[in-house]
């Protein structure tokens, strides 16, 4: 870090949660560079942006740089690349980020929460910001794995019933025979491994018809 210009600015970008975002910021203000805190709007890979990780990533992430020296500003970060992204969903977080910005340490979300509809819409229903707090937890609600993203959907098929029905009979079938196959299973235990297998099968039976 020696090595770099003076006059080197640094994007310093994360965009977990953290408690504290000071082991990031403190080297670079140590070495005497002027930096911009990065923080995320974790819209990528979702078909709703991630809003929980986004206002505490930003509002922890700023007032830590707000407190440090050598930072000259914030860039609030989105990654549209992937073409993906529905970026008017993301007014949220970007204007949370505007308002940590403009504010001396940390943004409480609910004053902010509680003002959106009034700032934005032009109208001080709340059932415009349920509706968004409807659509943050529908998002977590579409990942399969807490890996995965969720606009995979982008590319499933919604009328391919056949393919969840077909994922439920699996798992039943992979216990009935794991139980089987194991002596020391239990006989009631392998009384409800067969019973789902054959609850689920009945579903599928009777989805075909």
């Amino acid at each position: 870090m020696a090595l770099f210009p003076k006059d080197v600015v640094i994007a310093n970008w994360h965009y977990r949660v953290r408690d504290s975002y000071d082991v990031y910021l403190q080297p670079f203000a140590r070495a005497g560079l002027c930096q911009f805190v990065s923080p995320g709007d974790s819209n990528w890979g979702e078909i709703y942006p991630d809003i929980t990780t986004a206002v505490k990533n930003t509002g922890r992430y700023v007032a830590d740089g707000q407190r440090t020296s050598g930072v000259i500003g914030v860039l609030d970060t989105v990654w549209n690349d992937d073409g993906e992204t529905l970026f008017n969903a993301t007014w949220y977080p970007v204007l949370f980020g505007v308002v940590a910005c403009w504010q001396s340490g940390f943004s409480q979300e609910r004053r902010f929460h509680d003002r959106f509809a009034w700032a934005f819409f032009g109208d001080d229903a709340q059932r415009l910001v349920r509706d968004i707090d409807d659509l943050r937890s529908a998002d977590s609600d579409t990942a399969t794995t807490p890996s995965d993203s969720s606009d995979y959907q982008f590319w499933s098929d919604p009328f391919a019933v056949h393919i969840r029905i077909a994922a439920q009979i699996d798992n039943p079938r992979r216990e009935s025979e794991r139980c089987t196959s194991t002596r020391g299973c239990s006989s009631a235990a392998r009384r409800t491994c067969t019973t789902r297998w054959r609850n689920t099968t009945r579903a599928a039976c009777n989805w075909r018809r």
